[in-house]
């Protein structure tokens, strides 16, 4: 599948013979782009560098619109700023964090989160927690200090 977002169009060209884009997956598909081009959407792709734009402070809510062609209807999520949190640099410095959170499905720690720590100086996002039905997974910048725990 081709998304345009300059001529609003989608194409779907098979990238080889043996794969049949059912008709429904393409309508479904065809239906929420056009769809999202009534609002703003970023791409879910883009995450870490929109978080360093952000304005935080305690408690404070994010609702952003994100789409990714192809894989659904855009959607409004919401980040919150939960809490601090202190980091050991690579070369030992403190690094005071905000952290914030993005909860799935029921809110909670139980149906999976998306965690992020955030320099309170540099904006940059250092670390990353992610948490579902698969375990967890974390990522971390080259910058800090990753033991083995």
């Amino acid at each position: 599948m081709k998304f345009d977002f300059r001529t609003n169009a989608v194409s779907f060209v098979p990238t080889s013979a043996t794969i049949i884009i059912p008709d429904s997956v393409k309508a479904t598909a065809k239906q929420d782009f056009i769809g999202s081009l009534s609002t703003f959407n970023l791409n879910w792709h883009a995450d870490l560098i929109i978080y360093t734009l952000l304005k935080y402070q305690a408690g404070r809510t994010f609702i952003i619109n994100y789409y990714d062609p192809g894989f659904g209807k855009n959607e409004q999520v919401s980040y919150t700023v939960t809490g601090s949190d202190v980091l050991t640099g690579s070369g030992g410095q403190k690094i005071d964090c905000w952290i914030l959170n993005h909860f799935n499905d029921d809110h909670s720690d139980n149906g999976g989160y998306e965690r992020f720590w955030i320099s309170k100086s540099t904006n940059e996002v250092l670390k990353m927690e992610d948490f579902g039905g698969n375990g967890r997974g974390y990522r971390y910048k080259l910058k800090l200090g990753v033991s083995a725990e």
